[in-house]
């Protein structure tokens, strides 16, 4: 594929638009007439208590769970309905709360499997140049070679990032992505995130901290019950009282 001709190259309006998006699980909504919009090259945290439907969030605009009801659009393109592989295809791609790496299998190796999978895979010596401007771009030095299972929690969710965008994705959504981490850990995705949104990409990220949320983030959504209940800048919503209400329980 040359570049420039992904198809994701053309945008327009928001990057991701979601609108009166709906799921259940047994009768019980955990997306609830979601309106939602996400600005092209930004940091967007999600926030919210457990159960306001954020991760269900992720899940259907990733296609591994079907809506009940509504639209979703990745630059204008319909993606309501379509299987994962197909939206990874339209450039957006993502991370998992706790790392989805082959242990067994080499860094270099996890990364061939995505690359493999995606549309312009070219030769050995191509691969090898891919996986450097990767690392390069998110500012890391790694050794290809070491197994993934000698990494470090945070490690293996930089080479989770890093699998992501060996699919030539502009769309990253991380859920939790500092989940568990040491504040040097925290701080080195933090400077990841960063370094992809120099590098052009979007970020949206679900996450519990909120003073990384404040740090990191450009735009915050907090959700509450299926519902977005307020939008903005992270340190005019976070002080705001139906947030503190829903998400600390003041």
């Amino acid at each position: 594929m040359k570049a420039g001709s992904e198809p994701w190259a053309v945008s327009l309006g928001p990057i991701i638009k979601i609108k009166n998006l709906q799921k259940s699980f047994d009768g019980i909504r955990a997306i609830d007439n979601l309106d939602l919009e996400i600005t092209k090259n930004s940091i967007t945290a999600i926030v919210g208590p457990n159960g306001a439907g954020k991760t269900t969030l992720f899940d259907v605009i990733t296609g591994f769970t079907e809506s009940d009801a509504g639209e979703m659009r990745i630059n204008n393109t319909i993606i309501t309905g379509r299987k994962p592989e197909e939206i990874v295809a339209l450039g957006l791609a993502r991370t998992f709360q706790i790392p989805r790496l082959f242990k067994n299998l080499s860094i270099r190796e996890n990364l061939l499997l995505a690359y493999n999978n995606s549309a312009d895979k070219l030769g050995d010596d191509e691969f090898e140049e891919k996986a450097k401007r990767v690392f390069e771009m998110i500012g890391v030095s790694i050794d290809l070679d070491k197994s993934a299972d000698d990494l470090s929690y945070g490690q293996r969710r930089i080479v989770e990032i890093a699998r992501c965008l060996m699919r030539n994705v502009e769309i990253i959504l991380m859920d939790e992505p500092t989940a568990g981490l040491f504040q040097k850990a925290r701080e080195s995705i933090k400077q990841v995130i960063k370094k992809l949104k120099q590098a052009g990409k979007t970020i949206v990220i679900i996450e519990h901290d909120m003073e990384f949320v404040a740090d990191a983030c450009e735009h915050v959504i907090v959700m509450d019950e299926g519902k977005s209940i307020a939008k903005g800048k992270p340190n005019e919503v976070l002080k705001q009282k139906k947030v503190l209400a829903a998400y600390i329980g003041e």
